[in-house]
């Protein structure tokens, strides 16, 4: 899932979300905040540790995010099937 918008537009909501389905290690949680320069500032402060990644106002780290979450998802449709049968 991603949540993206304007500012203003109730993306922190999501904290709700997250927090609700931070104690199943079923989900996996991983985090760009570009409103931040360090995790403590921001909404996500108090679950960065429960997340897997977190990247702040860096955009190279936020790219390197970004392909991380490209190469999981594509490793994870090649082995699903897989895992599920």
């Amino acid at each position: 899932m991603t949540v993206a918008g304007t500012p203003g537009a109730g993306k922190t909501g999501i904290n709700k979300f997250v927090c609700v389905f931070a104690p199943s290690p079923s989900v996996q949680i991983a985090t760009a905040d570009r409103k931040v320069s360090r995790a403590s500032e921001g909404d996500y402060a108090d679950l960065v540790k429960r997340m897997f990644a977190f990247c702040r106002d860096d955009l190279d780290e936020a790219n390197a995010l970004f392909k991380r979450l490209v190469e999981l998802r594509n490793r994870r449709s090649a082995t699903i099937r897989d895992v599920l049968v």
